[in-house]
């Protein structure tokens, strides 16, 4: 009887610990969703930022070529190339920031997979610990 009980104990001392794994891999798990969350909200400023920025651009040309209507061929050239120019710029920017996102889009992915992995793990070693303790 003394040997059933020490066993008993040992297997629920065992449970005991794969819950606290198990919690602290949630516990984990939380934080980094909250520090991917926290990620995707910036860079989607950032690009809300930025196409703010292109839309001004748009209308600032827009506004140019209306005073240039009237200026000599080569005035007008020279403007269109650094309006183009300054455009490139700014949607370089944005590629920057989109490309930056999926990044870290992948990346969050990723963790996710190995922290379902991990908990997958936990809950087989649970099943197989609570099998063994009901026999």
């Amino acid at each position: 009887v003394e040997h059933f009980d020490s066993a008993q104990e040992a297997i629920c001392q065992r449970l005991d610990f794969a819950q606290q794994a198990q919690l602290q891999t949630l516990n984990s798990s939380q934080v980094l969703l909250h520090k991917i969350d926290s990620s995707q909200e910036d860079i989607s400023r950032k690009v809300a930022a930025t196409k703010d920025a292109m839309e001004q651009l748009s209308s600032k040309q827009a506004e140019m070529l209306e005073t240039v209507t009237g200026s000599k061929e080569s005035t007008k050239n020279e403007l269109l190339d650094s309006v183009a120019s300054s455009g490139k710029a700014l949607l370089q920017k944005l590629d920057s920031s989109q490309q930056t996102l999926l990044q870290r889009q992948g990346d969050a992915h990723e963790l996710l997979v190995r922290v379902s992995q991990s908990q997958e793990g936990m809950v087989q070693k649970l099943g197989t610990s609570s099998e063994a303790a009901s026999r």
